[in-house]
């Protein structure tokens, strides 16, 4: 959360407030057109580890592929679909439930 922050504080004007994004409610005010997305591209790729909780990895994620995902970040998938789980990357830890 800390480099979210630090990524929004750099970028964004202080006086918006809440954004609605795709991926569900952002814990950030709202920025420029694009941020949460650069911001989230920013995080996944200096990562040592990634939880991902009922997404699978398509091609809004790059399939979970370097340079979207940090080479070497331990990846733990959660979904309900056990063919979710490693579907497009090879995983570190897949929970089904």
């Amino acid at each position: 959360m800390a480099f979210h922050r630090r990524c929004f504080l750099s970028r964004a004007p202080p006086r918006e407030r809440s954004k609605t994004t795709p991926a569900g409610l952002s814990p950030l005010p709202p920025g420029p057109p694009g941020l949460y997305a650069h911001c989230r591209r920013e995080a996944l790729r200096h990562a040592d580890a990634i939880l991902i909780l009922g997404t699978p990895l398509d091609s809004r994620l790059s399939y979970g592929q370097p340079p979207a995902f940090a080479a070497g970040a331990k990846v733990i998938q959660v979904d309900l679909d056990a063919a979710e789980i490693g579907r497009n990357r090879p995983v570190d830890e897949g929970i089904v439930g």
